[in-house]
């Protein structure tokens, strides 16, 4: 035993022995003014660019250098990259065979001018790329090139600036007009850490990224990245947490992971993201608070996701991507997507979509295709373009009422619709539409177009050319009950009984215009008028043929009328009205005034009846009255309820013409 511990102890001082003389030998070498030079001949030969290093040392038993104030020009001899400290980690002993293995690399405080002088061109960085050799890689050796090979184990990067350029293009950015832009980007605080394996070499990584920040000061752009777990061997990812912050926008992605392999089709992609947390409108002022608007805003957006998606790069030009399943939630108006999948195919010029399903509770739309044409650019340039087949529409309102229309909250019909789309960026048509209750108490027909805002700040423009409308008296009074509170209003317009619509509808912002022919159970109006809820006030032109006055009024001595009105009604909510410090009564408040051509009282007929009223919300008063060869009748009248039937009084006037 003692024999054997002296040949060990032997052994072991031989050994740091020879260690001493080789770290005394590397030490002499590579001390004083010796190393800069060296690490200089060594960078120059190998990128064949000049390379200036102010000082460095040497540290044997850490097995480093650390190189200070270390400079890089590209093939035009520009500057392009500084780097205050570059720490590199080295094979010990692969030294004394003039080869130098990075295993470790520590940049602290560079700066970086890279870019390209047009798009097809190489980048100024190229030539580095190129002349860079990693472990197990082969490359043919130049003459009197050193052998410096990375075989990376890790990197770190802090305290680092760079700026991008593509020379050829305009920068969108300006004083006034702040965006990211890929063509010019300036990032002013880049700081990760990776762990590799494999020597790092492109394509093979396998590793880990503890963390990565980089922060965009042009279009106010952030990225940081923590806990990214990557192989490159068995291509597979996983993305712990990822923040992305853009102007007003804020992208949250936790636990995502991807897998690569390919396995099942050579260029495939498999994706699993369980959290994703998208924010918008950061910083900007919400709308204010209006009771009659749903509580959903594109713009002030905090949607909650969970992703699963396949995609696969089928050849050059084309591309298969699968969502299996997207599920989410709207935080602030409390909107939910119960479920989202589909599957897209592109190539150049197309894009289909196929088996479109979304699901939100109780409501879904549905569409077995749609095709997009891509746009065309060049020459003969093209917009995009889109059809679809069949999209079939299922809404329960009352699921749908928080989001979008409170006053439905208590409609609990399910509405059913089936329309066709196509489009371009002018306008989207809505052809064959369908809309309906399960028992067809209210049914439409009609088609539809969208005219698309051209710019920013322009509003949607929408059409309708109804070909029917109808409504039963039940669903009717249903529907409006959600919107008109009094009951007296409501059994006003219940004693019209079922409704109907024939005309064209044009909707632009805060307007509605409406031209076509209503009937009722008592006959039909003809109505050409204008809401207008920035005037609040509906304007226009309204006439009757033959409409049984007496029998709505529940008064057997008035028959029919044919009137011709030009009518003038307040349609101000509540809120507004009392801002407008208008009277409120039970009555609507507005001016009515016209012609009844024909008219019918106590079985006498009358003609041209000119006719006058007008209406404070708390009493509307009027006259009527004709004229004849021998004869002048008129009344006064008012009213002070929605309920004419029983508020109606009238004092009438009889005129006898004496004849000399």
């Amino acid at each position: 035993m003692k024999k054997a511990l002296k040949i060990l102890g032997i052994a072991l001082l031989v050994f740091l022995g020879v260690q001493g003389g080789v770290v005394a030998y590397l030490w002499y070498e590579l001390s004083g003014d010796r190393l800069p030079v060296v690490a200089k001949d060594l960078l120059t030969s190998v990128l064949e660019t000049d390379v200036e290093i102010e000082r460095a040392s040497f540290k044997p038993f850490s097995n480093s250098f650390a190189i200070y104030g270390f400079n890089i020009k590209d093939r035009q001899q520009k500057d392009m990259l500084h780097v205050d400290t570059l720490t590199a980690e080295v094979n010990f002993w692969r030294l004394l065979r003039n080869e130098v293995i990075v295993s470790e690399l520590n940049l602290a405080g560079a700066t970086a001018e890279l870019y390209q002088t047009d798009r097809k061109a190489a980048t100024n960085y190229q030539f580095v790329v190129d002349a860079l050799q990693f472990s197990g890689e082969k490359k043919e050796k130049k003459k009197h090139q050193s052998n410096l090979i990375l075989d990376l184990r890790k990197v770190t990067v802090s305290r680092t600036s760079a700026k991008w350029d593509v020379l050829s293009e305009e920068p969108l950015n300006t004083p006034d007009h702040k965006q990211l832009d890929a063509n010019h980007l300036w990032v002013h605080d880049l700081a990760l850490e990776v762990s590799l394996q494999g020597g790092g070499r492109p394509g093979l990584f396998v590793g880990k990224l503890d963390y990565l920040k980089v922060d965009e000061h042009n279009s106010n752009t952030t990225i940081a990245l923590k806990d990214i777990h990557f192989d490159g061997k068995k291509k597979h990812l996983r993305m712990d947490d990822v923040q992305l912050a853009y102007q007003d926008k804020r992208l949250e992605i936790q636990h995502l992971k991807a897998d690569y392999s390919g396995e099942s089709h050579p260029d495939s992609v498999f994706l699993d993201v369980q959290s994703i947390l998208f924010e918008n409108g950061i910083g900007v002022p919400e709308r204010p608070f209006n009771p009659r608007r749903g509580a959903f805003d594109a713009k002030h957006l905090k949607l909650n996701l969970s992703l699963q998606a396949a995609a696969a790069h089928l050849s050059a030009d084309s591309l298969a991507v699968q969502v299996h399943h997207l599920k989410g939630t709207d935080e602030r108006s409390g909107l939910t997507l119960d479920d989202l999948h589909l599957t897209l195919y592109k190539n150049r010029t197309h894009a289909w979509v196929k088996d479109f399903v979304l699901l939100s509770g109780k409501s879904s739309v549905r569409t077995d295709e749609a095709v997009v044409t891509l746009p065309k650019y060049g020459k003969k340039k093209e917009p995009w373009s889109f059809v679809t087949g069949t999209v079939s529409i299922e809404a329960l309102l009352q699921e749908l009422s928080h989001a979008f229309t409170p006053a439905l909250q208590k409609f609990t019909t399910p509405l059913y619709a089936t329309t066709r789309l196509h489009g371009t960026p002018e306008a989207i048509l809505m052809e064959d539409i369908i809309a309906n209750t399960a028992d067809r108490k209210v049914l439409l027909h009609a088609n539809g177009k969208m005219i698309l805002p051209k710019k920013k700040g322009e509003k949607a423009d929408l059409y309708f050319d109804v070909s029917r409308l109808y409504a039963h008296n039940r669903m009717k009074q249903q529907i409006l009950g959600h919107f008109i509170k009094q009951k007296k209003t409501l059994d006003f317009l219940g004693d019209l009984g079922d409704a109907s619509f024939k005309g064209h509808l044009h909707i632009p912002y805060r307007k509605v215009y409406i031209k076509g022919e209503a009937g009722t159970h008592f006959g039909k109006l003809d109505a050409d008028v204008l809401l207008n809820s920035e005037t609040a006030f509906m304007t226009g032109k309204v006439a009757a043929k033959a409409f049984q006055l007496g029998e709505f009024l529940d008064n057997k001595n008035i028959g029919a009328v044919s009137v011709e009105a030009d009518v003038k009604m307040d349609i101000a909510s509540k809120r507004k009205s009392k801002e407008l410090h208008r009277a409120r009564g039970k009555i609507p408040m507005g001016h009515l005034k016209g012609k009844a051509l024909t008219a019918s009282y106590l079985g006498f007929t009358l003609k041209n009846i000119d006719f006058d009223i007008v209406s404070d919300a708390k009493t509307a008063k009027g006259s009527l009255g004709t004229k004849g060869k021998g004869l002048d009748v008129s009344c006064d009248f008012s009213f002070d309820d929605a309920d004419i039937k029983h508020s109606l009084k009238v004092k009438p006037h009889v005129k006898v013409k004496v004849f000399n």
